[in-house]
């Protein structure tokens, strides 16, 4: 079976809890053997999943999508993606390996100190597939396999184990992430780490400074030039960014009119959304949208 590339209707979003037969609402892990929900036909269109998800193949074929990047399928290396982000797997195609998910919940990271400053674990990551060598597949291969044996044998205390077992492995794989990418800056300082979370949660209600700084209990001026302190761009600039981000999801993996997707982000008016979208790209969404129509042909993998 092969992808059904863009949708008239909205990216749907599959918890974790659909996305394995045991029904595990925090974290599952899986063998290739074990993977068939992983390859259910829904994913063969573009959708979201809520939590984070790992696969290690080992051999293996085929090409799939996280939001607007083609990722083709190698052997011994670790493809992952981060709760929301828009995937698509292009074709069912049988691999040798192994996918496990996890909820932010599971590792603790809704909690101030949480684990979220983890590269790996960073939406704003840059790629999101790791070569691994061959010291780094032996390391996974019998962590991997002894976090399999506690989740099929639930012995006393098991999740706790899971849990250490896994905080272990994303560390290992963000020291590799380091190693085969732009360093990333430091951990973000507190309320640039509240603000953020704060864009992510309402950016299609909320588009300018004042709402967040008013959320905040900060002076809108304070928030625009402390962020610009923190990060090297104001406050504003965020805002907009992850909209663009999510205009670009929608424009690439659905046939949502502009309308809909001007709607959808919270723009009353969709004249004022495609001038918005043009200041930041130089392109008009329906000319995005054309360009990445052709981009993705000139890169289809091959039959």
């Amino acid at each position: 079976m092969s992808a059904a590339w863009a949708s008239s209707l909205p990216i749907p979003i599959y918890s974790l809890a659909q996305c394995n037969e045991q029904g595990q609402e925090h974290f599952y892990i899986v063998s290739a053997s074990e993977a068939g929900p992983m390859l259910r036909a829904e994913f063969l269109t573009p959708h979201r999943k809520n939590f984070y998800f790992l696969v290690l193949m080992r051999q293996g074929s085929g090409r799939h999508w996280v939001d607007m990047r083609p990722y083709p399928h190698q052997a011994n290396t670790l493809y992952f993606t981060a709760p929301l982000q828009v995937s698509l797997l292009e074709q069912e195609m049988p691999f040798d390996g192994l996918a496990l998910g996890f909820t932010a919940e599971f590792l603790g990271l809704d909690q101030p100190a949480g684990f979220a400053p983890l590269p790996l674990l960073s939406p704003a990551a840059g790629g999101h597939a790791l070569r691994l060598p061959v010291t780094e597949v032996t390391f996974l291969d019998a962590v991997l396999a002894h976090m399999l044996a506690e989740y099929r044998q639930q012995r006393p205390w098991y999740l706790d184990m899971l849990r250490a077992s896994l905080r272990t492995v994303l560390i290992r794989l963000s020291r590799l992430h380091q190693e085969q990418s732009d360093p990333l800056p430091v951990p973000e300082p507190t309320l640039l780490a509240q603000f953020t979370t704060l864009v992510e949660a309402h950016y299609t209600t909320h588009h300018q400074v004042a709402q967040y700084a008013k959320l905040l209990c900060r002076s809108p001026g304070y928030l625009n030039e402390r962020v610009r302190q923190l990060s090297g761009q104001p406050a504003l600039a965020h805002i907009q960014a992850r909209l663009v981000l999510e205009a670009k999801r929608y424009l690439f993996h659905t046939r949502l009119s502009v309308a809909e997707i001007s709607f959808a982000l919270g723009f009353g008016d969709p004249s004022y959304f495609g001038r918005f979208f043009r200041r930041d790209t130089g392109l008009s969404p329906a000319a995005y949208r054309a360009a990445t129509v052709e981009m993705y042909q000139l890169n289809a993998a091959p039959s």
